[in-house]
């Protein structure tokens, strides 16, 4: 398939997980009806991002959040691309992990995320995961659509070594769901995104929640598509809405052949 119509949804995010279930559902059903094959929703899009609630939202692999994204992708025949949400293992751990199911509902790929955020900027943004989360251990690529996908989270982005690994275990498109702050964000997010696709030659999807500032953390937002010349094709502000954006794989065949770069061909 060369041609692949994919949607973000840049949801907000309150306290209420039943009511992010439903605009989630309302976004998932918008998505479909204009076409996408393949939709991804932001980083923590359960839960407020708060180190201090997430064990009192983490679920395991069959809760309730899973079930819903099976369910929503076998109804609408869509792959989705569960942004992630806390997820707690049998042993009681807790990770910042994505969750992909395929367009029949069956589980499709998991990735924890490895990196985790861990920042004190000063005059700005303080933020531990590491106090509650445990890392992941894996580099994680999927196969679906006729495209081969590599799955990252927010602060996986600033390495580059686990994005060119992605590549060559064949990633086509990079995904990154993710939540900037205003600190950081202004700085770093479109750089990052525009660096793992131009180092990468591959598409990429970087889906955040929808800013609101009325208390606790605040998201950048401005969810992107980047094409593998390192061009922003979409940037949706801060605002919530569903955007639908087409891939193309000639593209990357171009400029992989056009400015080859010794590694990811290897």
């Amino acid at each position: 398939m060369d041609k692949l119509q994919v949607a973000l949804l840049q949801l907000p995010v309150v306290a209420d997980k039943d009511e992010n279930l439903t605009k989630a559902a309302l976004g998932l059903r918008e998505a479909a009806g204009k076409g996408a094959r393949l939709v991804v929703l932001p980083e923590m899009w359960t839960t407020p991002y708060d180190t201090a609630v997430f064990a009192d939202y983490a679920e395991g692999r069959t809760g309730k959040t899973a079930t819903f994204l099976s369910n929503m992708a076998r109804e609408l025949e869509m792959v989705i691309v569960g942004g992630s949400i806390p997820e707690k293992d049998k042993a009681g751990r807790i990770y910042n992990t994505a969750f992909v199911f395929d367009a029949q509902g069956e589980p499709l790929a998991y990735h924890r995320k490895k990196h985790l955020f861990d920042i004190d900027i000063a005059g700005g943004q303080y933020f531990r995961e590491s106090d509650v989360l445990t890392p992941g251990e894996e580099s994680t690529t999927f196969e679906t659509l006729g495209w081969t996908f590599g799955l990252g989270i927010c602060f996986d982005v600033r390495f580059p070594d686990q994005a060119l690994d992605m590549v060559r275990q064949g990633a086509d498109c990079l995904i990154y769901p993710a939540a900037f702050n205003p600190s950081t964000g202004p700085l770093h997010w479109e750089l990052l995104m525009r660096a793992r696709a131009m180092d990468a030659q591959s598409w990429l999807l970087a889906c955040a929640p929808a800013r609101q500032t009325d208390g606790g953390y605040v998201s950048w937002a401005h969810s992107l598509v980047v094409n593998p010349w390192g061009t922003v094709e979409h940037d949706l502000g801060t605002g919530a809405q569903v955007r639908i954006a087409s891939l193309y794989k000639e593209s990357i065949e171009t400029v992989r052949a056009q400015i080859p770069i010794r590694g990811i061909q290897a």
